[in-house]
């Protein structure tokens, strides 16, 4: 069953089991925002309930089917915000203190770059539009194909990619990543028009990713040279799931090359400054 169906099962029947279903089915993607937001885990986890227990309030004002999948990404990160608050607020009364320092957002084990990008991904969802929110929920955290998205949100592959390159102009939105999708000898790329999608980058200086996992070379070498004739910069991304896979960073240099990039072109080659003047100068740019 589909999320409209479901939704429209506990709705109309009252039907838990259909809940449980949906639960189920979204109870990572929540518990990911709030845990990003807030950092400790129980805290994280009474706000997953809160949320679904909010959507059971409210069953009946969502649209369902792609829509449930938004509605869930801005509730959790609402239901983070104001328990983020709380928190501090009960904090503050129980040191009291003048100053505190700013509460970690995620496992003090985390990577300091990793513990200050978190944070930016839900923003960046929040201010996207509803239709553009629900596409990215879809495809990234969910991992739908885009076919899938376009399924699922009663619209044409065509306008499902059309809609997802829209979001490269919210300047929040600094590297498209996995564009075609492919799987090699498992799953066929993409029916996109990745020339229209180049042009979008190009416009409004949106980052390509390379994916050097040896299953992807995504973008394949043969679009490169186009890129680089429209000024798109690469970003080589090994993909790395464990550190051992770190290394497949030369599969993507040698697709690189065979693409006839250099350096000039790759934006791993810059130093670590000159990589954050360069993501914040999208965000001052108007497209």
């Amino acid at each position: 069953m589909d999320d409209t169906q479901l939704l429209r099962a506990f709705v109309d029947r009252g039907d838990e089991a259909a809940f449980r279903l949906i639960v189920d089915r979204y109870a990572a993607i929540v518990y990911g925002v709030a845990r990003r937001h807030v950092g400790a885990a129980h805290l994280a986890e009474d706000i997953t309930q809160a949320v679904f227990i909010l959507l059971a309030r409210r069953a009946h004002r969502v649209r369902g089917g792609a829509a449930l999948a938004g509605w869930l990404v801005r509730a959790a990160r609402l239901a983070s915000l104001g328990a983020g608050r709380a928190e501090r607020r009960l904090r503050s009364r129980e040191h009291k203190a003048t100053a505190m320092a700013p509460e970690s957002t995620v496992d003090d084990a985390t990577p300091i770059e990793l513990r200050e990008i978190t944070p930016l991904l839900d923003t960046a969802l929040a201010r996207l539009t509803e239709q553009d929110r629900t596409a990215v929920t879809l495809r990234y955290l969910q991992g739908k194909t885009i076919g899938e998205v376009g399924a699922t949100m009663g619209i044409s592959e065509w306008a499902a990619a059309k809609r997802i390159t829209r979001a490269m102009e919210n300047p929040f939105v600094t590297i498209l990543a996995h564009l075609t999708g492919r799987l090699l000898l498992k799953r066929d790329p993409y029916l996109i028009d990745i020339p229209a999608v180049l042009e979008g980058a190009a416009a409004t200086g949106t980052w390509i990713e390379l994916n050097a996992a040896p299953k992807r070379l995504d973008l394949d070498w043969r679009w490169w040279p186009l890129a680089k004739q429209k000024g798109v910069k690469c970003v080589i991304n090994p993909d790395a799931h464990r550190t051992e896979r770190l290394q497949d960073l030369w599969f993507g240099v040698g697709i690189a090359r065979k693409g006839w990039l250099t350096k000039a072109d790759v934006m791993n080659c810059l130093p670590l400054g000159k990589i954050e003047s360069a993501l914040q100068a999208k965000r001052k740019r108007k497209v």
